[in-house]
């Protein structure tokens, strides 16, 4: 819904008391108004300023949480792999002696 931050009765009345028709008045007035609708507050940017920084600190959490995940996967695969190559070593070793 569209809020005004302008009395749009008493706009249209200034310009009629000049002797403005009140047709044109009106319809610049209305003009002024959406206008003035679409404008973006200090109060609505702080708020989404504040939302985009909670949205980066979640994604940052999840990336870091991604990044332990990968460090687990990655060391486990390393203990595998070591463990590959000492169950050949043990195995060459037998075989030769």
């Amino acid at each position: 819904m569209l809020t005004f931050n302008i009395d749009t009765a008493a706009a249209v009345v200034r310009p009629e008391r000049i002797g403005f028709p009140a047709e044109p008045a009106r319809e610049i007035v209305d003009i002024l108004a959406e206008a003035d609708a679409e404008h973006v507050t200090k109060a609505e940017m702080r708020m989404l300023e504040q939302q985009m920084q909670t949205g980066f600190a979640k994604t940052a959490a999840i990336l870091a949480e991604g990044q332990a995940e990968q460090a687990k996967a990655n060391q486990r695969l390393t203990g595998i792999t070591l463990g590959g190559v000492a169950v050949a070593t043990a195995i060459l070793l037998a075989v030769l002696s």
